[in-house]
Order: C-alpha cells, then sequence, then structure tokens
C-alpha cells in the first residue's frame, strides 16, 4: 500500500498534463477512412487505425500528427501485417510539411503495411522556399510491391527507421532538392536518416540519396537487390555500420559534379560481403571522399572500383588485430556471420574490435567498436564466457600461452590491458584484479 499514493499522483499528472487539443481519432470507429480522420485532425492530434484493409491515397498536407495503427501500443508485427494501405496503384500516403508545422511539432507514421503504390509513401515540403522546420519519422512499417516504398522530396528533417522494404522497385529514395554545399560527415540538422531498416529483394535500389539530398544509412541491412546502397549527382552520403550482403552492386556512387557541387562520400564500418561489385566510384568530383574501417569480402567483380588512391590496398600494414589492411584500416576477410538474416558475428570474427578507434565502444563491446552493424558483446576478462571474472579465466589463458590451448573467442576477452596481444601482462593484470583491488587498464562491463 505504501506505493499506491505515489503510483495514483503519477496517473494524475499523465492525465493533466497532456495538451488540451489532442484528440484521438478511431478509424473506422470515428471516420470510416484514414482520410476522413486526417481531414478532421489538428496539430497533435492521433489517428489510430484498426486492422483491415484500406484501399485509399491518403493526402495529409501541413499537420503535425501521429498516423499509427495499433502497433503503437502492442509493438506486435502481427498488427503491422493486418493493417493495410493499398494504394492501388497510386499514391498510398502523401505526406507535406514546411513551416505550417508548430515548433517542435512533427509528423510520424508508424506500424502499417503499405503496398501496391506507386509511392508508399511520398513526403515533401510544401513551401520549398519557407523556413525548413518541419520534423517527421517514418518508422515501423512493412512497404511491399510499390514502385517507390518511400519517396522524399524535401530538405527538412525526415527519419526512416525500423521499417522493412521488400519486393518494391525502389526502398526508400531521398531527393534534397537544394543542395547546402556543406561537407558529409558533418552533416546539417536538415537531412534524411535511413536506419535500422531491412532493405531486400529490391528491383533496382535499396536506398538512395540524390539530388542534392544529404542522407545518413545506418546500421542498416541491405540484402539481395540490384543496387544496395546509392549515391548520386550532387548529393552527400554517410554510411556507417550497414550490411550490404549479395547485392549487383553494394554501394554506388556517382561523382559527376565538381568537388565544391558534390558533399561527399563517408563510408565506415560497413560489412560489404557477396555482392557481383563492392563499392563502385563512378566519375572524377567526388568532394571529400573517405573509406574506412570496412570489410569487403567475397565481392565478385571486384571489392573497390573508382576510390581514391590506397584504397582498398591491404599490403599497407595491419590492424589492432593483425589483420591486413589499408592505410585506412579496411579489410578484406570473411566476416564470419552466424546467419545471413540477422547478421550476428561469430566470436572469431576479424571484424569485432576491427572498427574506428575513435568510435565510442557499446557497454559489453570489448576493446573497439566492431565493423558492421551488429556488436558482439563480450566482458574483458571474461575468457570462458561464463559472465564471471575468476580464476578460471587465468588458467584458460596459461593454457592457451604456455599449453596450446584454444584461443580466447573473441581474442580480445583476454587481453586485459586493450595493447592488442594476448600475453603474461595480462595475466599481471587478471592477477592485480582479482587480489589486489585494481581494474582493468579498459575495463568495460
Amino acid at each position: 500500500m505504501k506505493h499506491s499514493m505515489p503510483f495514483f499522483l503519477l496517473i494524475i499528472f499523465a492525465i493533466f498534463c497532456q495538451p488540451t487539443n489532442a484528440t484521438i481519432i478511431h478509424v473506422p470507429g470515428d471516420s470510416s477512412t484514414i482520410q476522413g480522420a486526417v481531414n478532421g485532425a489538428v496539430h497533435g492530434d492521433t489517428i489510430l487505425v484498426a486492422p483491415g484493409v484500406y484501399n485509399e491515397n491518403v493526402v495529409c498536407s501541413c499537420r503535425a500528427i501521429l498516423l499509427t495503427s495499433g502497433y503503437l501500443f502492442d509493438h506486435d508485427s502481427l498488427t503491422i501485417n493486418s493493417t493495410i494501405i493499398d494504394g492501388s496503384g497510386g499514391d498510398a500516403l502523401f505526406l507535406s510539411g514546411g513551416n505550417c508545422f508548430p515548433e517542435d511539432e512533427s509528423l510520424t507514421v508508424m506500424g502499417f503495411t503499405i503496398r501496391n503504390s506507386t509511392n508508399g509513401v511520398w513526403k515533401e515540403l510544401a513551401d520549398w522556399y519557407a523556413e525548413p522546420r518541419s520534423k517527421s519519422r517514418i518508422c515501423h512499417n512493412r512497404f511491399i510491391g510499390n514502385s517507390w516504398g518511400i519517396f522524399t522530396l524535401t530538405w527538412d528533417f525526415c527519419v526512416i527507421d525500423h521499417n522493412i522494404f521488400i519486393n518494391n522497385m525502389f526502398g526508400a529514395q531521398c531527393w534534397g532538392g537544394l543542395s547546402l554545399m556543406t561537407k558529409i560527415p558533418q552533416p546539417p540538422p536538415r537531412m534524411t536518416i535511413v536506419e535500422n531498416n531491412v532493405f531486400s529483394f529490391n528491383s533496382e535500389i535499396g536506398a538512395d540519396a540524390v539530388g542534392g539530398a544529404i542522407a545518413i544509412f545506418r546500421d542498416n541491412v541491405f540484402s539481395y537487390n540490384r543496387w544496395g546502397m546509392a549515391k548520386g549527382y550532387n548529393s552527400g552520403l554517410a554510411a556507417e555500420r550497414n550490411i550490404v550482403y549479395n547485392n549487383a552492386i553494394g554501394v554506388y556512387c556517382e561523382a559527376l559534379g565538381s568537388a565544391w557541387e558534390d558533399l561527399g562520400i563517408f563510408l565506415e564500418n560497413n560489412i560489404i560481403a557477396k555482392n557481383d561489385t563492392g563499392i563502385f566510384i563512378y566519375g572524377s568530383g567526388m568532394g571529400d571522399t573517405i573509406i574506412r574501417y570496412n570489410d569487403l569480402w567475397g565481392n565478385f567483380d571486384r571489392d573497390f572500383i573508382g576510390c581514391p588512391a590506397g584504397v582498398g590496398d591491404t599490403t599497407w600494414g595491419t590492424n589492432f588485430n593483425g589483420t591486413p589492411c589499408d592505410s585506412f584500416y579496411n579489410i578484406t576477410k570473411d566476416p564470419l556471420f552466424a546467419d545471413t538474416i540477422d547478421f550476428e558475428l561469430r566470436c572469431n570474427s576479424p571484424c569485432i574490435d576491427a572498427g574506428d578507434s575513435g568510435a565510442p565502444v557499446p557497454e559489453s563491446g570489448g576493446c573497439r567498436i566492431d565493423i558492421g552493424k551488429n556488436e558482439f558483446s563480450y566482458i574483458i576478462g571474461d575468457v570462458n564466457s561464463d559472465f564471471v571474472i575468476d580464476i578460471v579465466d587465468v588458467v584458460f589463458v596459461i593454457n592457451y600461452l604456455f599449453v596450446e590451448g584454444p584461443a580466447p573467442c573473441p581474442y580480445h576477452s583476454g587481453d586485459t590491458n586493450c595493447d592488442g596481444i594476448v600475453d603474461v601482462q595480462d595475466i599481471v593484470c587478471w592477477i592485480n584484479f582479482l587480489f589486489c583491488g585494481s581494474t582493468f587498464p579498459c575495463f568495460k562491463r
């Protein structure tokens, strides 16, 4: 009973501190169509759509609303699969914004299957010359059988995340409209972020930035498309921690403009494997091009085409793991996926601890960030993976060093001082940790 009063006060706070003009409009309860609900909505409203098939071409202009299925509450993929907007050959959703949006208000579309459309979602500014302060998010949707899953023609802030794009012509195509002359990887706040999506079996391109767009692609999977991801003319692309697997061309970048027009290419910590061609840069006006800490392996034709000098020349030296790499720490080794669905890494993957040495390391991420989408989780000092650091781990490493026992897996779980080598100095660190109360020099739980 002693917790009931604070809980009661929390409920009262949640009820009375909501915006007074926000309304939940139910489809089909309050409106038989999504379009009717949109027409009656104002900034801050939520349109909650029940499962069913809605054969509509919805236009949503200058409304900062939340358009969602029941996925908002149940987080069930079956709700996404059963709440369907069918464009019947037209645009399923046409969204526009601009400075008609109130400050700090956004438009969100969440939790639908969007199919059979020219554009599953067409997103653009209502006024190209207005202050581009509108924000939008398109998330947790499934795009299937559209010409374009998402087509953005805008230079405001747009986030496209946690969607699945399958069997479209183009997954997500991001047009910028205006080149802002700002170099990647420090883009301005007006950009498109494409993250944590899956792009598979799209007949043309998984996702691309073109026509002055500034886009960040990170933590996505691009598999079995014609081109995985691409950058068109006079645009900027920063691609980080993506899996690009079994496409005709993994990464295609046009660099046809002059260097001052092109906004640059930044590719870091990506695994680009089993494509016909890995990275293909076409043209000489590349602007700033940075390609580093990637793993390109098993690409049938070539790993690197048209890239700057030194990229792909793995005779330069070795990386933190002792793997041959070029001067930008790109490697060409089998990433050793545990599977090709989630693309998790095996414990002996050469991509573990091979990423950018300056990037922050996630909790239980080891000595350094990994190459690829999925960070392999381990604890430094726990070489037998029992989640306890004890004398058993010391015995394991002694056997490895002196009795030809198996190596720690991952290797750097035994590298307690993070100098890149498992040796006697690491045993000293263990002893000091276990019996003298000291910590490992780079200890991360």
